[in-house]
């Protein structure tokens, strides 16, 4: 667990990083900068779970077929999700370098908050296929159990990242000031360059996922039926969840600009917090999805059920950091005390239901989708998040006004239901499905 969980782990960490750093720099210009920013990212975040979601369902396939050492099957699934991956990316681009203002205006009535989001995402977008590439090989990569090669490539980025962004941010010697523009082009020319290089070392080394054209051309009808029968709730799934949460920001930017302010940033702040499980759930994927391949069923479910146990005990350890941290984490930032104390606030009710969540990580990401059980998955995360999540949001924020902590505790309530159906679906072992037979 720990040879592939710590890895991918440090790759979060330094991507969570970069987007601290984003956020931290960008937090001394103001909160309409942070707003506009966050809100320009919702769109971002829309493509990462899409591609997230089709690189996953190929991932279902890829671990399993590793397991039984089938890398016709592995490069297969990897040119399948490069291609819808990328077609994606494409689309994104277009509305995000073309409509920006369009887009977020959907978001926030803010004028200056749009406008300023505008010019961030018109630039940025031209970084979505590069992306789109980067998330397809790095999930392949994933599936054979190499990872320390993403880390690397990605602690890279985050340093090209890091200094442009304090150059053309603030405008440091013969650099201009920028401010949001200026966060963007450093992060188009970190993500390009994440691309290139991680490309260069895998057909380098000549990896089982350096595809050829030939590879690309030849993707088998029946695989393409086979993915799409697993693959289509793991993708739909991922689109659920990244509406539902785009439905929750726009609730927080409906209530205010400074209310959007506090949940970008303990958004953020989270993310750092949860970045070990980001590896162990992956790890668990990679785990049990070779097992099942390669016909060792039991070793799958004990992998599976030690997961299950191991998952919440460490988010209640996590849980006991984060919450005294977070009467001092806001002060990281250039906001109004009343935005310090929502940001504390959501961090504590955060820390109340993170062994809940972890455990809901765990089994969706790790133990169901990569025992090919993907249409119980999707149930289970849309289900939460379309039939509490975002309704309980909206009446508490938008008819209720209450409180961001009330609003947050209410929408949090989903990690309790969900919690209790996937603890069930494990018990039945009706979870476990080998895809590649």
């Amino acid at each position: 667990m720990l040879a592939i969980a710590l890895p991918l782990a440090l790759q979060n960490l330094i991507q969570s990083g970069l987007n601290m750093i984003d956020t931290l720099m960008i937090g001394q210009l103001g909160e309409t900068e942070i707003a506009a920013v966050a809100l320009s990212n919702q769109v971002f975040f829309l493509l990462v779970l899409i591609i997230f979601g089709i690189t996953s369902g190929a991932s279902v396939f890829a671990s399993q077929y590793w397991g039984s050492k089938d890398i016709k099957g592995l490069r297969e699934s990897l040119s399948l999700s490069l291609i819808l991956a990328g077609s994606a990316g494409l689309i994104f681009t277009i509305g995000a370098v073309f409509f920006p203002e369009a887009i977020l205006s959907i978001y926030s009535k803010d004028p200056e908050v749009v406008f300023l989001g505008s010019s961030y995402l018109r630039i940025v977008g031209t970084s979505y296929i590069a992306t789109a590439i980067t998330f397809a090989y790095s999930a392949s990569l994933r599936s054979t159990g190499r990872v320390k090669l993403t880390t690397a490539v990605s602690a890279v980025c985050i340093g090209i990242n890091t200094g442009l962004n304090f150059l053309l941010i603030f405008g440091i010697g013969p650099f201009p000031a920028l401010g949001v523009r200026g966060a963007a082009i450093a992060t188009v020319i970190a993500r390009t360059t994440e691309t290139i290089v991680l490309l260069y070392f895998i057909y380098k080394n000549k990896y089982p996922s350096a595809l050829s054209i030939g590879d690309m051309a030849n993707i088998s009808r029946g695989y393409i039926k086979k993915y799409f029968r697993t693959s289509a709730p793991v993708i739909l799934n991922e689109i659920f969840w990244s509406f539902g949460i785009t439905a929750i920001n726009l609730v927080f930017a409906r209530i205010g600009t400074e209310a959007l302010a506090s949940f970008s940033i303990s958004d953020t702040i989270s993310k750092l917090f949860m970045i070990f499980f980001f590896g162990t759930s992956g790890a668990c994927s990679v785990m049990v999805g070779n097992r099942i391949g390669a016909g060792e069923e039991d070793q799958a479910v004990y992998y599976a059920h030690t997961y299950a146990i191991l998952a919440p005990v460490l988010g209640l350890v996590m849980a006991a950091i984060l919450f005294p941290l977070s009467a001092f984490l806001p002060n990281l930032f250039n906001i109004s005390t009343e935005a310090k104390a929502g940001v504390t606030s959501i961090l504590r009710v955060l820390a109340l239901f993170m062994p809940f969540k972890i455990f809901n990580w765990h089994m969706i990401v790790g133990i169901l989708r990569s025992g090919g059980d993907t249409r119980y998955s999707l149930y289970m995360e849309a289900g939460g998040i379309w039939l509490i999540a975002v309704p309980v949001a909206a009446i508490t924020g938008l008819v209720l006004h209450l409180p961001l902590m009330m609003i947050y505790a209410a929408l949090s309530l989903e990690e309790l239901v969900k919690f209790s159906f996937g603890f069930s679906r494990l018990k039945s072992g009706k979870w476990l499905k080998n895809v590649i037979d």
